[in-house]
């Protein structure tokens, strides 16, 4: 559910409330993040304390294990402001 707004949505047959970017369900339970990529990247270099390429590579290896296919993530330090 990365990047959605606040509302309700629906996510495997489950209605899913998000508010100030959680996910939860309509038992409470969390359903999880509308973290963008992006900001988890700012999110590993500004608070956790890792290099920009650190960062970058842990996201690029995410986006492999999900099926994707970014460019060669040297290139990718230009999408994130830190």
């Amino acid at each position: 559910m990365a990047g959605v707004s606040d509302g309700v949505y629906e996510m495997l047959g489950q209605k899913i409330t998000v508010k100030n970017g959680i996910c939860r369900t309509e038992a409470g339970g969390l359903a999880g993040s509308s973290l963008t990529m992006n900001v988890a990247v700012r999110n590993m270099v500004n608070v956790v304390g890792l290099s920009l390429q650190e960062a970058i590579m842990m996201a690029y290896y995410k986006a492999v294990s999900r099926g994707l296919n970014p460019d060669v993530p040297e290139k990718l330090s230009h999408v994130v402001r830190l």
